[in-house]
């Protein structure tokens, strides 16, 4: 599975494709990352903002997952996937949108060791 998302992601990130198309190849993608449940799409999660394809795409990508993101974080929820997370984050940097990204980032908590 990593080899396949490894050798294939890079294609679909570099694949010209009007908005309407790569939205279309977004939220099927999105939509598999929620479905997946055992996180064996994490590569394509870490590589969000690149297979957005442009700043444009990216940011409202993070858009639509800051408030996803910031819920999670202030009710503690924790189901064991990290796709809103890293997917915004790598949304925010693609779209250079660094102080959100900083934002979002503070939100986490370190568990302190003892």
């Amino acid at each position: 599975m990593n080899w396949a998302q490894d050798e294939l992601l890079p294609i679909v990130a570099e694949a010209p494709a009007d908005r309407k198309t790569r939205d279309k190849w977004l939220d099927r993608l999105w939509q598999a990352i929620q479905d997946d449940g055992v996180s064996y799409l994490s590569m394509v999660e870490d590589r969000w903002g690149e297979l957005c394809g442009s700043s444009e795409v990216a940011s409202r990508w993070a858009d639509e997952l800051l408030g996803f993101v910031r819920g999670l974080v202030r009710s503690a929820f924790v189901e064991g996937t990290r796709a809103g997370p890293a997917s915004a984050c790598q949304g925010l940097l693609a779209a250079g949108r660094h102080a959100e990204l900083i934002e979002v980032l503070a939100l986490q908590t370190l568990p302190v060791l003892v």
